[in-house]
């Protein structure tokens, strides 16, 4: 393993993604497709790396949230469709549409901006209605505010409705009722646009969370992210589809070892203060490599080695580690969340609940300081 000169690296297990996405594809219906969601890095996973490994079970499309994002994709050789999913800045459509990208458009204002972004470049833009169902960001309600988008749509003859879809809010919660009555939302707004005679080759409303449960028959596709990749994402923690152990580890060095006597400190402000002999290990990554900064001021959980120890503090660059019980040598290997050298765990779905925030969240944050190592790449 080729470290180069990084201070930490993620291991990223592609056999595990490989099996999990095989999951997945098991357990819809088969007559969906899926389109995958690769945003923020793919969840930091790293984008060209996933979008190599999606394409060819994914011909169809592939989602993210910015057009920069989609212009990653696009560099790793990928050649299907791509949707942005949320709103594109007027400046930024021009390159939209040339890059041939799937764009969304829930009011009359933006889709005259598409149109006329694809004038100016002598090209057709591809439209994905958004429909607003109870998320609260954007789309087109049912009822008149569709309408006008439909009639606006309709009267431009060089922008074609390729896609319909929403978002749910409360997915991660099995037979969540508010997800049932935006899917009923969303069954009204397809009803709007069958009947004005749009017949959208990509309909999609189920999500990472509405995967693993909801069954509907209106879509064409789901609309899945982290559940790909291994992480069943529920808010009880329940795993549906009976995914194996999650992917990626993420590890660091002792860089030193010291020992602070009681009143003596250690940290900016002097976050952390003995009181009784301390053994500290220093790591040399912090909240600029994307620790959680609030994870550590709780004190939260870190292996070195196999061992379980807790964080003191932390700044951007280096932490500070109570090894006061464990044996500890520089150079030794400690992993902020997954698996020891050894096989011991610190799951992602163990550190949300100690720090409040959702897996996507936690490892989302990683840097490009940390190096990405795939491993297993044969078992795909």
């Amino acid at each position: 393993m080729d470290l180069g000169f990084y201070n930490s690296y993620l291991e990223v297990d592609m056999g595990i993604i490989a099996r999990s996405f095989d999951r997945v594809k098991q357990h819809i219906e088969p007559h969906l497709g899926i389109i995958p969601v690769i945003k923020g890095n793919a969840y930091g996973i790293g984008t060209e790396k996933i979008a190599e490994f999606l394409l060819p079970r994914c011909p169809d499309m592939m989602a993210c949230a910015q057009v920069l994002e989609a212009d990653s994709i696009r560099r790793s050789g990928t050649d299907c469709e791509i949707l942005i999913l949320g709103g594109i800045p007027a400046h930024a459509l021009s390159k939209a549409v040339e890059l041939g990208l799937q764009v969304p458009v829930f009011n009359p204002e933006g889709a005259l901006a598409l149109s006329n972004a694809a004038k100016k470049l002598g090209k057709r833009a591809k439209a994905h209605i958004k429909i607003e169902t109870g998320l609260g960001r954007i789309g087109a309600k049912p009822g008149e505010e569709l309408k006008k988008l439909i009639d606006t749509l309709s009267a431009l003859d060089n922008v074609d409705t390729d896609g319909v879809f929403t978002h749910f809010a409360t997915a991660t919660v099995v037979q969540s009722e508010y997800t049932l009555q935006q899917l009923e939302i969303f069954k009204q707004a397809m009803a709007q646009i069958r009947s004005a005679g749009i017949s959208p080759i990509f309909v999609h409303c189920r999500n990472t969370g509405a995967a693993s449960w909801l069954r509907e028959d209106e879509s064409t596709h789901i609309r899945a992210a982290t559940l790909l990749f291994g992480y069943p994402g529920m808010d009880d923690g329940s795993n549906l589809l009976k995914l194996g152990k999650e992917p990626l580890s993420w590890r660091a060095f002792v860089t030193n070892v010291t020992t602070l006597h009681k009143g003596e400190s250690c940290g900016y402000g002097r976050a952390f203060v003995a009181d009784r002999p301390t053994k500290v290990a220093i790591i040399d990554v912090g909240y600029g490599d994307g620790l959680f900064r609030p994870l550590v001021t709780q004190h939260g959980p870190i292996l070195v080695g196999d061992k379980r120890a807790r964080y003191l503090c932390c700044s951007m660059d280096q932490a500070f580690i109570d090894v006061t019980d464990i044996p500890v040598e520089i150079g030794d290997e400690v992993t902020m969340f997954g698996y020891s050298r050894g096989g011991a765990p610190l799951e992602l779905s163990e550190l949300e609940l100690t720090a409040g925030h959702t897996m996507t969240y936690l490892q989302s944050l990683l840097t490009p300081r940390v190096k990405r190592i795939y491993i297993n790449e044969e078992d795909i």
